[in-house]
């Protein structure tokens, strides 16, 4: 929980951060915390992190957008739900009807959003010309709804995947 202060991991000692992630590399830990001041003992399941970041993001409207950072969410204490802008350029439509960098769209013309695939399907759906309702998210968890008018001939929707090897572009 946050707040937990780790002061050992099956029964030995750990100091850094390092300690406790090479410590960590196997299916589940025991785990030694300090929680409000009192000592206890916690068995935990671990999970493997790539360390990669983010392997795939969508130009749409002239912001960038990508699956929720999971730190944000670990940092923040909120859910990863929907999608995260991470950038949005000076002068595209994004930038002029106000979405914002470090939001989440959680829903689209009022239909929730989980992930990058859903909000393609959900922006494919309402076509290129129409206005967008978006309910978005800040980092404090507060929402807003805003109203997009898309525009792709100057600012089409594209896809950046990376394949592993190589980061490939294409237009949806």
């Amino acid at each position: 929980q946050e707040g937990d202060l780790i002061i050992a991991v099956d029964g030995n000692m750990v100091h850094t951060f390092r300690d406790v992630e090479l410590a960590s590399q196997k299916a589940s830990v025991h785990l030694t915390v300090v929680r409000a001041g009192k000592e206890i003992s916690l068995n935990v399941t671990t999970a493997e992190l790539s360390g990669h970041g983010a392997d795939r993001y969508l130009q749409w409207a002239g912001a960038l957008i990508q699956n929720p950072h999971r730190e944000i969410a670990a940092q923040r204490g909120i859910a990863p739900q929907g999608v995260y802008v991470s950038f949005v350029w000076f002068g595209s439509p994004a930038n002029r009807y106000n979405l914002q960098a470090v939001t989440r769209i959680v829903a689209v013309n009022g239909e929730q959003v989980r992930d990058l695939d859903e909000f393609v399907k959900r922006i494919q759906s309402a076509g290129d010309s129409s206005n967008i309702r978006l309910n978005v998210r800040d980092l404090y968890d507060r929402e807003a709804v805003i109203t997009l008018k898309q525009d792709s001939h100057y600012w089409p929707t594209r896809e950046i995947i990376n394949d592993g090897i190589e980061w490939l572009s294409r237009e949806l």
